[in-house]
């Protein structure tokens, strides 16, 4: 369900996702904060606010989430994509909607799932910052000719 007004205005969509291999395949752990990539035909524009309410497996409650979408796939993308767009989690709800998402899909860890947005190994958001420093350290090694190790 979604609800509101182009040009910026904040809107209200309503998500559930019933199942782990769904919310493994929307999840998009590469972003701050974590977030989700939801399908729809609405049209958005990147940087829209977003407030979702997200409902989780069989809980009962709803968890609402501010964000802003960061990640657009139009009607017609390469690859026959999912329409849709992905929501970036605000940093508001002090990770509780990234957590809750996090312990649910960590059974599901499986390299070789298909996602909506890219198609990344999961790992937990602390797993994930030493791997970016481990990138940046190669990077700035490799920069400077040296080999990387």
């Amino acid at each position: 369900m979604d609800t509101g007004t182009l040009g910026g205005q904040q809107r209200i969509l309503s998500f559930a996702i019933k199942d782990r291999n769904a919310l493994y395949q929307s999840y998009m752990p590469f972003v701050k904060h974590g977030g989700l990539f939801i399908p729809t035909t609405k049209r958005y524009q990147l940087g829209d606010e977003i407030f979702l309410l997200l409902q989780l497996m069989e809980e009962p409650d709803r968890i609402p989430v501010a964000g802003r979408v960061v990640w657009v796939t139009p009607a017609g993308a390469e690859g026959n994509r999912v329409v849709g767009v992905g929501v970036q989690f605000s940093e508001q709800d002090n990770g509780v909607a990234q957590r809750k998402i996090e312990e649910y899909i960590a059974r599901v860890r499986s390299a070789e799932s298909h996602s909506s947005t890219l198609t990344v190994p999961y790992l937990p958001s602390s797993s994930r910052s030493c791997l970016w420093s481990t990138d940046r350290a190669w990077a700035r090694r490799s920069a400077r000719g040296a080999s990387p190790s």
